[in-house]
């Protein structure tokens, strides 16, 4: 489900600030959304529409993030640099699928978990 568009991106989330998915933005929204719909599973969203949406936009920005600097390395946090030899070391550890994964999760969470519309598990 796409829980955001792009009028409310650049307006109610970004809220003048510069846009980081400078280009496809349909495509990570619509995964942003796939991802929220694992964790929402079908509830009613009507309540919290604003705060669905802004977490909708993050994990958008979180996937164009992960898919630019998988493809270019450049793009990860500088840990390290040496002058002399002119190297580099960046790190990439949000940039695994596992790592990227959790940042995900972290984001619904810091959002949505005060809502009542993540899944309960069952315990056991």
């Amino acid at each position: 489900m796409i829980y955001a568009d792009e009028q409310f991106y650049k307006e109610k989330y970004l809220a003048g600030r510069t846009p980081v998915i400078d280009m496809a933005f349909a495509y990570y929204i619509r995964q942003a959304g796939t991802e929220l719909d694992r964790y929402i599973a079908g509830k009613d969203v009507t309540e919290y529409k604003e705060t669905v949406g802004l977490c909708c936009c993050e994990v958008a920005e979180s996937f164009y993030r992960y898919e630019k600097t998988v493809n270019s390395p450049a793009g990860a946090p500088l840990v390290s640099y040496s002058n002399d030899g002119q190297s580099g070391t960046y790190d990439m550890s949000r940039f695994t699928p596992e790592g990227h994964r959790k940042e995900i999760k972290v984001i619904i969470y810091r959002y949505l978990d005060a809502t009542g519309l993540l899944c309960q598990g069952v315990g056991g």
